[in-house]
């Protein structure tokens, strides 16, 4: 076969092939479709997963680097106190705003852990603010703000992973129902602490303790005993002196007794009398 013929023969294959290609696509559409997003997935799938990575990463560094502003206003309320007015006003303020910032945070975050260190902060920082405001706070208002705060631990305690995150949270629960005067449920969440297994390698135990033992000492009745009779003093009560002897027949209220120092003083001298003959002085005429 020579080469003129060999190139009709693929010429005419390739015309055939284009003939039928409508045809050939319109029948295996689905398939083709299918052999060309996996391909594209593939292709994409790295890049993609690197976006998405990168994209963790930068939520996660925000959410930590908003951790530590939130530590820095904590200790910037507790100088701001001190000093009061203007500048106890604007610490608390501060640190309300970014307590809810972060809360915000936690929920667009995918890992578990550093959104319950998200949130065990931000609700702290939620009660902190209630303690250290310079104004007069409303019960609804304390409330609402506990609540709030009791949500944030319950979230923390339902995405941990880690013992020492958990303990945190079961701990905050804890001082929420305190705050709110719920001190058999704060007891039973301590205990609940102190029986856990999974706590005992941290130091949330511990803290667990010292605030069960707080309510215990501030729930004891104090029982006072009563003051002593005031004595009255005697000469005989005075150790080393006994009464002086009075003479036989003699009471000591007889009014005749005379004190010892008055016993030995010389009675007084009475003025002498003239002699009946001496004369006596006429007046002048």
């Amino acid at each position: 076969m020579d080469t003129q013929h060999r190139h009709e023969l693929k010429t005419n294959e390739l015309a055939d092939w284009l003939t039928h290609a409508p045809e050939y696509l319109k029948k295996n559409a689905s398939t083709i479709i299918g052999v060309l997003l996996i391909i594209i997935a593939i292709i994409t799938w790295p890049i993609f997963s690197r976006m998405r990575v990168s994209s963790e990463i930068a939520k996660a560094a925000t959410v930590t680097e908003s951790i530590q502003n939130l530590e820095r206003d904590l200790f910037g309320v507790t100088q701001a106190a001190e000093e009061g007015g203007e500048a106890r006003r604007q610490a608390t303020s501060a640190l309300l705003v970014n307590a809810n910032v972060l809360l915000e945070q936690a929920d667009k975050i995918d890992n578990p852990d550093l959104a319950a260190m998200a949130r065990i902060k931000a609700a702290q920082a939620l009660r902190t603010e209630l303690h250290y405001r310079a104004e007069r706070i409303e019960t609804g208002e304390f409330q609402s703000r506990i609540e709030q705060a009791r949500g944030a631990y319950d979230k923390a305690l339902a995405s941990a992973t880690t013992p020492t995150l958990k303990g945190m949270a079961k701990f905050g629960l804890g001082l929420c129902a305190e705050e709110l005067g719920q001190r058999d449920a704060a007891a039973a969440i301590y205990r609940e602490i102190l029986d856990a297994p999974e706590f005992a390698a941290t130091v949330v135990p511990l803290q667990a303790q010292q605030r069960l033992d707080n309510l215990k000492e501030n729930l004891e009745t104090f029982v006072f005993a009563p003051a002593p009779a005031e004595e009255v003093m005697t000469i005989d009560s005075i150790p080393g002196q006994t009464p002086p002897l009075l003479p036989e027949g003699i009471l000591e209220s007889d009014p005749t007794i005379l004190p010892e120092d008055m016993l030995d003083e010389e009675p007084p001298t009475l003025p002498e009398t003239l002699p009946e003959d001496a004369p006596t002085e006429e007046p002048e005429q």
